[in-house]
């Protein structure tokens, strides 16, 4: 039983040490991606900090304190509706971006050309977003905008209404500078950001199925249902060499889940037996029907 606690503080503090690097190289490659790229360059990107940009530009105000404080109110409707486990990992990774934006604001311009920045820029911010993606954190802004906004109009996709809100965020950008050409850059930006962020995370927003084998399949089945709300499905099967009989636990999550359920199964069995495979395509109850792409999902 001692050792049984002491493995599991050890694993808690492992966890603990990768989250805050993680936090902080994050937050870290945010600011560069912005102090010596995207803002010498005068590139407003989409998102609550391309916002942020806008105010910083016309009013020379902090990033970082404007990125947060563009943040809270969403942050309240999101716990409003979500509740503070989901929203604690997007908060953190919004505090940390925020953070870092403002005291590395002495980070030195490193191109002067716009399409250099828009390019630099947006791979940096890939890198950064897919290395908090990875152990379950987010910047926050816009994606949980749009997953409110899609609740109330569902005939407009999540997807959508991230492109809408990033549209109206950078139109904003360039009237505001009376700069028009600067949807280019800012375009260029985005693509740079979405094709890096696809290359360092092979489709975040695609599914993966997750096989179990655990002494402990109930406990972990109850615990999936109930803090990540996905499905089980109980598969039977045999160990070869002791010819004892397992449930074998198969469960389909968003990539971006992943890490919130490799934790929640060690939590319950450090000992269990885990698979993870790429599903191309997963049609059915929450998750796609066959007109909606993967990024579509609710």
């Amino acid at each position: 039983m001692k050792k049984e606690i002491s493995g599991k503080r050890r694993n808690h503090s492992k966890r603990l040490l990768f989250d805050s690097l993680t936090l902080v190289l994050g937050g870290f490659l945010f600011a560069l991606a912005f102090h010596s790229f995207l803002l010498p360059c005068e590139i407003v990107i989409g998102g609550i900090s391309g916002l942020s940009s806008v105010f910083y530009f016309l009013f020379r105000l902090p990033v970082g304190a404007l990125n947060l404080l563009l943040n809270l109110p969403i942050f309240f409707l999101a716990f409003r509706r979500y509740g503070g486990r989901v929203l604690s990992r997007s908060v953190a990774g919004t505090l940390s971006v925020s953070l870092f934006l403002d005291l590395f604001y002495f980070l030195p311009a490193l191109v002067a050309e716009p399409l250099l920045g828009a390019v630099f820029g947006g791979v940096l911010l890939g890198g950064a977003t897919a290395l908090l993606f990875e152990r379950g954190f987010t910047s926050g802004g816009t994606d949980l905008l749009a997953m409110l906004l899609h609740e109330k109009l569902r005939a407009i996709s999540v997807s959508r209404w991230i492109l809408l809100l990033d549209a109206v965020i950078i139109g904003i950008g360039a009237l505001a500078r009376m700069n028009i050409s600067g949807i280019f850059y800012s375009l260029a930006t985005a693509l740079a950001f979405s094709l890096f962020l696809d290359y360092a995370q092979r489709g975040v927003n695609s599914a993966k199925a997750v096989y179990i084998i655990s002494e402990r399949s109930g406990e972990i089945s109850v615990r999936i249902c109930r803090e990540i709300g996905r499905g089980i499905t109980v598969l039977y099967g045999r160990f070869w060499f002791s010819g004892k009989e397992a449930e074998i636990l198969l469960c389909t999550v968003r990539r971006r889940e992943l890490y919130r359920l490799r934790d929640l199964i060690c939590d319950c069995d450090e000992k269990a037996f885990i698979i993870v495979t790429d599903a191309t395509e997963v049609y059915g109850t929450r998750f796609l029907t066959k007109s909606r792409s993967l990024i579509d999902i609710e």
